[in-house]
């Protein structure tokens, strides 16, 4: 963005349009910054069970309880 601005400061561009460059690029970054965020939290519980899965456990779990941590890592996958 600092390189834009840079560009625009030493152009011949009127200023009207380098104040609606810069908006538009600010609406850009807001966009992608959204979009990231949004990944970032659609993702965690896939890492989350994807973690609880590589601790090992110390104690033997029962067919039933192996059988719903396994439902519960397939509805996330």
């Amino acid at each position: 963005m600092h390189q834009i601005k840079d560009n625009l400061r030493n152009s011949d561009v009127p200023e009207v349009t380098k104040r609606a460059i810069l908006a538009n690029e600010r609406a850009i970054l807001r966009v992608i910054t959204v979009q990231i965020a949004a990944f970032c939290i659609c993702t965690f519980p896939n890492i989350a069970s994807k973690i609880y899965q590589l601790i090992p456990v110390t104690f033997v779990k029962s067919d039933v309880r192996r059988s719903i941590e396994n439902l519960i890592i397939n509805l996330y996958t």
